[in-house]
């Protein structure tokens, strides 16, 4: 297609004006054709507008100044750098809102001792779901191509003993799982491009592009590529091509009281600026790829709660989700990092942090209580914490939650 478009001057000099119309309709109708073999998860949804809108508050001189990445010491290990151990939860009444905060840029993305295990499930979650942990519609190619140049780019920047350039430069090489890719992704099918950021970062990521004035979609932003292999209660093709609001349609109070902010705040998310939030909820199970079981919903609200004694709390996870954003420089989409942490309740335990951990899930008001699945583990969970039962767990010890689902069967939607 890129030659015969580049070649159409040439062509406008060589031939009369009614072969050149016969000969155009040729090529817009064969372009047409292409667009409808494309793969179903990567067209609009339900026939959406996808004009990017070029409408915003803001310009380029609100593009904050660039940020150097650091380089780790020299000495860093990858295999030796535990997990950060985030504890978001607060001993309070939850209140929905966006908390978010001023994020470090040196750590948007990390490379910790989980690497190797959880970038292999990843790849395994891609190659096997496919249909539902990965898309990227045309309208955010340009994007995904800037993404990819820019976390290469962190990579190597951050962390220069494990990735750098090969074959005179022309070549991204990650040394830790010794695969290459082309430094420069522009010849590059994006689904290709998509499931070599998938499986060489830990982070899953969302491109958000905000849809046209008019239409279904109108002035939303919209979840347009992305890889999404750790999903929690939602399956992720499911969300690709819909807009914000649709998205959070199951979040309960989204519409009242986050609706209008959330808009706000991708509009007027800047270049070279990050921000970050977390949020936590349990899981009674040991699937890190879980696209289904997290969350409730009212009609399931008078399901039987989970016994202590039934559970080995070596195998019941804190999960917390740290959720960074940025806006590219070139195409201005934003875009969405994800970072998932699963901890056992045997070591927020031990942290002494049970108090503060029951005070958290009583926090939690009726909606989100359901929403949460509180009323399938809350009680379970507490009985454990106070010390009331030690449940069915003998003994501590170290649950590798990636191993596990490497070897085992991936969750069904």
């Amino acid at each position: 297609m890129e030659v015969i478009l580049s070649q159409l001057s040439d062509f406008f000099k060589s031939y009369s004006g009614t072969v050149l119309f016969v000969a155009l309709s040729l090529i817009l109708s064969a372009f047409a054709i292409h667009s409808k073999l494309l793969p179903r998860h990567v067209r609009p949804h339900n026939g959406g507008n996808v004009k990017q809108s070029t409408k915003s508050k803001f310009s380029i001189k609100d593009a904050l100044p660039a940020v150097t990445i650091e380089p780790v010491d020299p000495n860093f290990d990858w295999e030796k750098e535990k997990p950060v151990p985030y504890r978001p939860f607060k001993n309070a009444p939850y209140r929905i809102n966006m908390a978010i905060q001023k994020a470090d840029p040196q750590n948007i993305i990390v490379i910790e001792n989980t690497y190797l295990k959880s970038t292999k499930l990843r790849e395994r979650i891609m190659n096997e779901r496919a249909e539902i942990s990965m898309a990227c519609h045309p309208s955010a190619e340009a994007a995904l191509k800037e993404l990819y140049c820019t976390v290469t780019d962190f990579l190597m920047k951050k962390y220069p003993m494990y990735f750098y350039t090969k074959d005179n430069g022309t070549t991204f090489y990650n040394k830790i799982k010794n695969e290459s890719f082309p430094l420069d992704p522009t010849m590059e099918d994006r689904l290709e491009v998509l499931k070599f950021l998938g499986r060489t970062i830990e982070e899953d990521f969302i491109i958000l592009l905000k849809n046209g004035d008019e239409g279904e979609l109108e002035n939303e932003y919209v979840w347009r590529a992305g890889v999404s292999c750790y999903p929690s209660g939602f399956v992720p093709g499911e969300k690709f091509n819909k807009p914000l609001t649709a998205i959070h349609s199951p979040v309960p109070q989204y519409l009242e009281r986050l609706k209008v902010s959330m808009n706000r705040f991708f509009e007027r998310l800047r270049v070279h600026e990050f921000v970050v939030r977390y949020n936590w909820s349990i899981q009674a199970h040991t699937n890190i790829f879980a696209p289904s079981m997290n969350h409730g919903t009212r009609t399931v609200a008078s399901v039987k709660p989970l016994s202590p004694e039934d559970l080995d709390f070596n195998k019941v996870f804190m999960r917390v989700e740290k959720q960074c954003f940025t806006r590219l420089p070139k195409t201005k989409a934003d875009i969405m990092f994800i970072r998932t942490y699963t901890t056992p309740l045997t070591r927020i335990k031990a942290e002494n942090r049970a108090e503060d951990f029951c005070g958290a899930i009583d926090g939690l008001s009726d909606d989100f209580a359901i929403y949460k699945n509180k009323i399938l583990w809350g009680d379970a969970v507490k009985a454990f914490l106070k010390g009331e039962s030690s449940g069915s767990t003998e003994k501590v010890y170290d649950f590798d939650i990636f191993e596990a689902q490497l070897n085992g069967e991936l969750m069904k939607n």
